[in-house]
């Protein structure tokens, strides 16, 4: 009679930690727009990475999990080309042509409310 019933204790002690595992740490509750590198200057060489990342509960990057996402260049097309875009895992690789700017990007993801809106400023060439 004591090993059921520790068998049932352990049972419901896996399930409740199950539940709070996909509840904490799997479930997306918001997403966070990330732009690498910070700085990005008008040299032909640099890349700008647009990144939609799922946020849980915690704060914390969800693991094995990505995010849908659209992107549009809305403003300043003609000072970037567009390297890659991979919607199903949320991100875009844009370079620079070499000329100074403002980048408008807008961002619709699967998990936001509202679609987002950021700017990427492109610096001067410094020597």
């Amino acid at each position: 009679m004591k090993i059921i019933k520790r068998f049932i204790l352990f049972f419901i002690l896996i399930v409740l930690a199950g539940f709070n595992l996909h509840y904490f740490i799997f479930s997306i509750y918001e997403v966070k727009i990330v732009v690498r590198p910070k700085e990005v200057f008008a040299d032909p060489s640099s890349e700008i990475k647009v990144t939609v990342i799922p946020i849980n509960a915690m704060g914390w990057e969800v693991p094995l999990r990505t995010v849908k996402a659209k992107f549009k260049i809305l403003e300043g097309n003609d000072l970037v080309t567009i390297k890659l875009v991979d919607e199903d895992n949320g991100f875009i690789l844009l370079q620079s042509i070499g000329t100074e700017g403002k980048i408008g990007i807008y961002i619709d993801s699967e998990y936001s409310l509202f679609p987002s809106y950021i700017e990427v400023q492109i610096l001067p060439k410094t020597v």
